[in-house]
């Protein structure tokens, strides 16, 4: 099992070398300020995330964004529309043209 690249026997290794640099009490005091530090990170990344949905909500509320996917559903039917219209128009010259190539020349 890896964590952040490092194995277990690593991680092992890393911990008995801070207790041996450090002692037990010194490794006790950098948890808890690692600790403290962990929540003040996650209470300002909250606080900024809820200073960010409150922006997005004034911007939404007086900017009137209109809705534009039924216009572009609607145009986007139109130009299929008018597409197959063109390809069968097209379609028609083509088969008499074809048509007219089959059939054998009256002697």
């Amino acid at each position: 099992m890896t964590v952040f690249g490092v194995g277990t026997l690593e991680l092992v290794l890393v911990l008995l070398l801070m207790i041996l640099i450090f002692g037990p009490e010194r490794i006790s005091e950098m948890g808890q300020w690692l600790g403290q530090a962990y929540r003040r990170l996650i209470g300002v990344s909250n606080e900024v995330s809820q200073q960010v949905m409150q922006v997005r909500k004034a911007i939404n509320s007086t900017l009137d964004v209109p809705d534009l996917t039924k216009p572009i559903r609607e145009a986007t039917a139109e130009i299929n529309t008018i597409q197959k219209d063109v390809t069968k128009e097209l379609s028609v010259p083509l088969q008499e043209s074809q048509e007219e190539k089959k059939e054998p020349a009256a002697p």
